[in-house]
């Protein structure tokens, strides 16, 4: 089994790299969460790096979530994936059901 490739992240005198979990790795985008310490306090973030034309990783994105905001982000998301399911869910109107629609009227 191959090695895993190293988190891209900073790792500095006040930052402590933990642990990381990758949720998707393609050949130019990577995107993980990722536990850490920064000044002596855990905090979890979620990365997105893409890979730059000299084949370096290069963070586009970093949202770092706290445990006092969490309960929100976890009520919103659950919105957003009920409201997703129920769009997904719902019959879509083709093209010929919507010319039956004007040709009826």
């Amino acid at each position: 089994m191959p090695e895993q490739e190293p988190f891209p992240v900073y790792r500095g005198e006040n930052f402590e790299f933990i642990v990381g979990e990758s949720i998707l790795k393609g050949d130019k985008i990577w995107s993980a969460v990722i536990l850490m310490k920064t000044f002596n306090r855990p905090k979890i973030a979620l990365y997105t790096w893409v890979k730059n034309k000299e084949g370096k990783w290069k963070r586009k994105q970093k949202f770092t979530i706290s445990r006092r905001q969490w309960p929100e982000i976890q009520r919103i998301v659950e919105y957003m994936l009920k409201k997703a399911i129920e769009i997904e869910n719902k019959p879509q109107k083709t093209e010929q059901t919507e010319s039956s629609e004007q040709t009826e009227s």
